[in-house]
């Protein structure tokens, strides 16, 4: 917050090229709001994450205004919230539940996409596109996987897959990415690309 390393995000003044710069961009916005950097604003966009996975599974679950419907999605958010990791991460200033926000919101427009409920492509696509400036490719992966899972289980044609949603969302990181590497060729840190696309995304995803 301090430094204005906007691009390439850093930890104690030095480059830290093992994660977007998207979860850092959020702690700034919070910090600024306050004026300052805290446990608050640092935990805060993963408490608000994790509110909005819940939202997100109860809205899904419920599906109308079926009584049954309703007392599913209260007991199957009320499951997830007790979860001892979810809740755990829930309050953690780290990645993972900033991820799983967009991850789930991912999926869950995903199946709206091919059940034919939403027409739109654009908030899957904004979802795994912000994802992946957050933690990388699984932000695609993950939902895309889940898509041709349940289109294959339920044996639906394929043309129904949402890749729309997935070229779309390329376009975030490669926003980020040209302005990164812009930034590398500045300060000839060619180390810090290599890491963060290559030991970081490619390595540990193979």
């Amino acid at each position: 917050l301090g430094n204005h390393q906007w691009v390439m995000p850093h930890r104690n003044d030095y480059s830290y090229p093992d994660k977007p710069p998207f979860f850092f961009w959020c702690i700034a916005f919070f910090s600024y709001l306050r004026g300052e950097v805290n446990s608050f604003t640092a935990r805060l966009p993963s408490a608000i994450s994790a509110s909005g996975v819940i939202y997100f599974i109860f809205q899904w679950v419920k599906n109308g205004s079926n009584k049954n419907e309703i007392k599913l999605a209260y007991l199957t958010s009320f499951i997830l919230l007790t979860s001892f990791m979810f809740f755990y991460q829930a309050r953690m200033t780290q990645i993972d539940m900033l991820v799983c926000f967009f991850v789930t919101g991912a999926m869950v427009e995903g199946y709206k996409i091919i059940s034919g409920e939403r027409i739109s492509f654009w908030p899957m696509a904004i979802y795994m596109g912000l994802g992946t400036i957050t933690k990388g490719p699984i932000a695609f992966l993950l939902p895309l996987g889940a898509c041709a899972t349940y289109i294959y289980l339920n044996k639906i044609e394929w043309k129904k897959l949402p890749w729309r949603s997935v070229l779309i969302s390329f376009i975030i990181p490669l926003i980020w990415l040209t302005f990164l590497l812009l930034e590398v060729i500045q300060k000839n840190e060619w180390d810090y690309l290599n890491n963060l696309l290559f030991k970081q995304t490619i390595v540990r995803y193979a």
